[in-house]
């Protein structure tokens, strides 16, 4: 186990009983992102289906730095203006990859201006949580 100061790294990781199929992740190494990171897992059906990553926007870069270096150049890089309540204008950027079996998702701003995110989700997860929209607009419209 390594030491910095007075905070000892843990061995392993760690996680929270899960609330609705999502763990919580904490114990983690470092992976090089300044401003810290979180970790969470959906696990609806027993299997992991997938990882939300969220750190702040600096570190933004230095995300997909490491994706890049991981997996290549992304298959899909787009960017939007959002705009906030209060008048201010960011650059949203957004890169995918897909494989086989997962699809990988970076967001500069996700749901607000302070945190930038990576999900990892496999595209059988993806296709079941279609399905379920599907069969639950259904649902709802046999019952008007």
């Amino acid at each position: 186990m390594r030491t910095y100061g007075t905070y000892e790294q843990p061995k392993e990781m760690c996680r929270d009983a899960p609330y609705q199929g999502l763990y919580r992740i904490d114990c983690m190494p470092s992976i090089g992102l300044f401003g810290g990171f979180g970790l969470s897992a959906m696990a609806k059906t027993g299997p992991v289906d997938s990882f939300y990553l969220t750190t702040t926007p600096e570190d933004f870069p230095r995300l997909v730095q490491i994706f890049t270096t991981k997996y290549g150049q992304p298959m899909k890089r787009t960017t939007e203006v959002v705009k906030t309540k209060g008048g201010g204008e960011f650059t949203n950027e957004y890169l995918q990859w897909q494989g086989k079996k997962i699809e990988i998702t970076l967001q500069k701003y996700d749901g607000d201006i302070n945190t930038s995110s990576a999900s990892l989700r496999t595209i059988a997860s993806k296709s079941r949580a279609a399905q379920d929209t599907g069969q639950k607009i259904q649902d709802a419209a046999s019952k008007l």
